[in-house]
């Protein structure tokens, strides 16, 4: 709920203040009187009720003993809140608790927003009277003590203004002072009633210097117009002692005129009419001159003051200073003379109604729209111009939910009675220096008939029209779109300006008139009128937007453009509008920085999609079932190799299509046309006398009845990918040859060498064994013939020797009773001859598969092998290292190296060594240079990671 404000004339905010001086000073009167005291609770509080402007208003007396709230008197509330606030516990009250304990005033705009009063009683209460609002100051004696509580209630969320508090503050201190002389509530003896009755005895005097304080003149002057008393605001126009009337000083510093505009006599002034028994209610206008030649107004009102026998003594006076107000007065109906202007050119109706609401304002675009001649609207009840009251609470409910601004489209009544149907977005306002609302009505009668008379037309034609009422009712959602569109006035952010020109006339800067809502949500701010532009928005120079408000001024033509402003924190696009006013323009400016985003994110797109069909040679295309028409992304031009642009339709596949393809054409151009559903197909064509191959799938984009609209598809060059994966078969292939070759030729040679092991070894001591034993006779000597029998055991123990070498090189004894480490070390031992090897296995010592081990073992000897022979090393170091992933071999020399053509040409070994580490996965990298040695690094996978190791048995 919105806070009061305390707005109005100068008239009215005069005559209040001269009823509260007068209200005052009838209560002081009363105290000195020394009257009934349960009549001056009640003149108490009636004073504070309407000097507070409140709602209701309670008096009541605190027992500290009791820690009790007795109410003494109130006024306003209702009976069962009245009966429930009777009595109430000072602790259980937490407003009155807070305003007790801290001795100060306690003051709640609204109830329901202050956190520390839910769930509290005082809620209930408030709640129950329908309070909202609520102050509470206590009444402090003298002597510290705190004697009552004065409080006000407002039925709305309210504010009360510096002068009403610091009145406020005069009226609990009397309001102390009598609980404390005449209830005795904090004191007995008689030192302390003294003081009460010297204290009201002072009230009048108090009153005075709470008058010092109050930001109207305020004076009392006697019969023959001395000025008794007035305090400092009443100085500064009446320095003097005598009343201008009676003081040619005082005099030739006042003006003022009647109703018709002649200048007023002296005598007519208001506190020489006062003296003569006249009341001067509402005060009188007048202008103040000051010694420096500044022109103030003023407004002056004044009471006559009576004797009880009902005789002039003297006059009250009261001064209030109005040049802001009525300055502010004329640039009010300036700005509303603009408001005017602005409407009643617009096409669509703008009312204003009132918060009591009466129309108060209407255009001649509404008028003409509800058939009113001009100025018929005027006073009239808002609600007259709804056709259907239920219709009325239901946007009403609506808008409850949304919030004001957003649209609805509702039945208004003409003058004759017959509905409209409008759109209409409404808003609050302040119009004439109070609350308003104000309502933007477009006329969619036409519109609403013609889509109401469709909806009839489709029910009766529905099988026969069906296709012309779809079309139809696009066309009018497209139309209704534009109309929304136009309607949502509180997307543009307006401002007028004025130009504010130099000595030479030349616009040095802008001044703002006038802003809109929507400018205000915008820029956060609501203090921009009446500031210079450049100064609030240096930006506008950089940007040149300064320039072009000039030159619209200059020229008279309306200047529009789109600028990014990156000045005061902005950092946004805004399309703007400057149109020539007087002599200023009206500034129109929109954000578009989400459109600018979403062009810059469509072109980046765009881009990615261009590169990415570039990159993946392969292009996109949409086929519209209604309309038959046959899109291509300029892919599919790159693809066909043909002028981007070109008229395309879905039978060019038949006329690029190889004899191979023709088939799949034909599918293809099927499917596109009919989409009876998704597909996918290899074509092959001929593009500018090459062929290609291409990949297409489509799919087929269907509507809520189930109909296809659209088909979609995507072509891709996969020629590349057909010859990429031939050549990988074919070298796959060569491979599989080059390895069977090579395994053959490992065979041949391992053939070779066991048919040399045992042509030069068994067989030349078998040949000798047979010789041996060809010279065995019967009786020959005895002694030969043990010689020849101990020549023969050698032979026979050499012949098994060499049986078990050769038997070991096909499958080492000891790598399969020992162990892969002693294999190793025995192959070291061997080959020590010329070359120091340096052996040693890292890792795991478990058994592995017989397959596996006898790979690494072969592996690393043919390795060291090929040191021995070929490489002419001194030194040569081997390393084995088995983890659970994979085992790697390193045998690296200080030998001659191998040379480039070695490397890539290599012998039977290395490729008998390299044939096998491929048929295990595995990879062999060969680093070497000449005579810098070689470097073998074999990395070969364990085939089974989770079970890696064989239990040794």
């Amino acid at each position: 709920m919105k806070k009061k404000k305390h707005t109005g004339t100068a008239t009215s905010v005069q005559n209040t203040e001269l009823r509260d001086i007068i209200l005052l000073q009838e209560l002081s009167n009363s105290l000195v009187e020394d009257g009934r005291v349960e009549q001056l609770y009640e003149q108490i509080l009636r004073t504070s009720l309407t000097i507070m402007e409140a709602d209701a208003a309670s008096m009541q007396l605190y027992d500290a003993e009791k820690q009790v709230l007795e109410l003494l008197t109130w006024d306003g509330a209702d009976s069962d809140s009245t009966k429930f606030r009777t009595w109430i516990e000072a602790g259980r009250a937490r407003v009155c608790k807070i305003a007790l304990a801290d001795k100060k005033r306690i003051l709640v705009t609204d109830v329901q927003q202050a956190a520390f009063l839910e769930r509290t009683e005082d809620l209930d209460y408030y709640s129950l009277s329908g309070i909202q609002a609520v102050q509470a100051t206590p009444l402090i004696a003298r002597n510290g003590k705190v004697v009552g509580i004065i409080s006000s209630h407002w039925k709305h969320s309210y504010t009360p203004t510096d002068r009403q508090l610091a009145l406020l503050d005069v009226i609990t201190r009397q309001a102390a002072d009598l609980l404390e002389r005449d209830l005795s509530v904090t004191f007995r003896d008689t030192e302390d009633r003294k003081r009460a009755d010297a204290g009201l005895s002072g009230s009048v005097a108090r009153l005075a210097a709470a008058f010092e304080s109050v930001p109207v003149g305020v004076a009392v002057i006697s019969i023959s117009g001395e000025i008794i008393f007035g305090n400092a605001e009443y100085r500064r126009f009446v320095p003097v002692g005598r009343i201008p009337s009676l003081s040619r000083a005082n005099l030739m510093h006042w003006q003022a005129w009647d109703v018709n505009g002649r200048p007023l006599e002296s005598q007519d002034f208001p506190v020489a009419r006062a003296l003569r028994g006249e009341t001067v209610v509402p005060g009188q206008e007048m202008l103040y001159i000051d010694d420096a030649g500044r022109e103030i107004w003023t407004s002056i009102a004044s009471v006559p003051t009576l004797d009880q026998d009902g005789r002039v003594t003297g006059a009250v006076s009261v001064i209030s200073d109005i040049n802001a107000l009525k300055r502010n007065t004329e640039a009010l109906r300036e700005s509303e003379e603009r408001f005017r202007t602005l409407t009643q050119t617009s096409p669509l109706g703008v009312g204003v109604s009132s918060t009591e609401g009466k129309i108060i304002y209407s255009n001649r675009a509404l008028e003409a729209i509800l058939g009113y001649e001009p100025g018929e609207l005027l006073e009239q009840p808002s609600t007259s111009v709804y056709y259907d009251v239920i219709e009325r609470l239901a946007w009403l409910k609506a808008m409850k939910k949304t919030g004001m601004g957003s649209s609805c489209e509702i039945r208004f009544k003409r003058k004759d009675n017959s509905p409209v149907w409008v759109a209409i977005n409404v808003a609050p306002i302040e119009y004439s220096g109070r609350e308003a609302i104000i309502g933007i009505v477009q006329d969619i009668d036409e519109h609403k008939q013609t889509e109401i008379a469709l909806r009839k037309a489709e029910l009766r034609y529905r099988n026969r029209l069906e296709q012309d009422v779809r079309d139809r009712t696009t066309e009018l959602q497209q139309s209704r779109d534009q109309l929304q569109s136009i309607l949502d006035t509180t997307l543009v952010q307006m401002s007028i300006l004025e130009a504010v020109r130099g000595v030479n006339g030349e616009i040095t800067d802008l001044k703002i008139l006038s802003v809109n809502q929507e400018l205000e949500k915008a820029t956060g701010r609501t203090d921009l009128v009446g500031k210079l532009y450049t100064a609030e928005y240096p930006g506008i120079r950089k940007t040149g937007l300064f320039d072009m408000i000039v030159k619209a001024i200059e020229t008279n033509e309306p200047q529009t453009t789109e600028y990014f402003y990156d000045y005061e924190g902005f950092q946004k696009w805004f399309s703007c509008t400057f149109v020539k006013l007087n002599d200023g323009v009206v500034a129109s400016n929109m954000d578009i920085t989400a459109n600018k985003m979403a062009e810059e994110e469509r072109l980046k797109n765009y881009l990615l999609l261009q590169q990415s069909e570039d990159l993946a040679a392969l292009g996109s295309w949409d086929y519209d079932m209604l309309k038959k028409n046959f899109t291509w992304s300029d892919g599919m031009y790159r693809l066909f190799d043909l002028e981007k642009g070109k008229e395309i339709k879905p039978e060019i596949y038949l006329e690029y299509a190889t004899r191979n393809g023709r088939e799949a054409a034909k599918r293809l151009v099927r499917h596109i046309r009919n989409g009876d559903g998704d597909f996918e197909e290899l074509l092959e064509i001929s593009v500018s006398g090459k062929t290609k191959i291409l990949h297409l799938k489509g799919t087929v984009v269907v509507n809520n009845e189930g109909r296809t609209e659209r088909v979609l598809g995507v072509d891709m060059d996969i020629s590349t990918a057909r010859m990429a994966e031939e050549k990988i078969r074919k070298m796959e292939a060569e491979q599989k040859l080059e390895i069977f070759r090579v395994s053959l030729s490992t065979l041949e040679e391992e053939r070779h060498r066991i048919a040399e092991s045992l042509h030069n070894g068994i067989g030349q001591i078998l040949y000798g064994i047979k010789i041996n034993m060809e010279s065995l006779r019967y009786g020959m000597d005895e002694s030969d013939f043990n010689a020849n029998k101990a020549y023969t055991d050698k032979l026979l123990k050499d012949t098994i020797i060499e049986t078990r070498r050769i038997s070991h090189e096909l499958m080492p004894t000891t790598l399969e009773r020992f162990g892969l480490q002693s294999a190793i070390d025995g192959v070291c031992k061997q080959l020590s001859d010329g070359t120091e090897f340096e052996c040693k296995i890292i890792g795991s010592r478990q058994r592995m598969e017989k397959y596996l081990e006898l790979a690494i073992y072969r592996t690393a000897q043919e390795l060291m092998t090929n040191v021995v022979k070929h490489a002419n090393a001194t030194k040569c170091y081997v390393v084995i290292h088995i983890t659970r992933e994979e085992i790697n071999i390193q045998v690296s020399d200080n030998g001659q190296g191998i040379t480039v053509n070695s490397l890539h040409k290599p012998g039977i070994g290395l490729a008998s060594i390299r044939s096998k580490i491929k048929l295990l996965n595995g990879e062999i990298d060969i680093n070497s240079a000449p005579a810098k040695g070689t470097n073998v690094q074999v990395a070969i996978p364990r085939p089974d990671n989770k079970n890696p190791y064989k239990e040794s048995t």
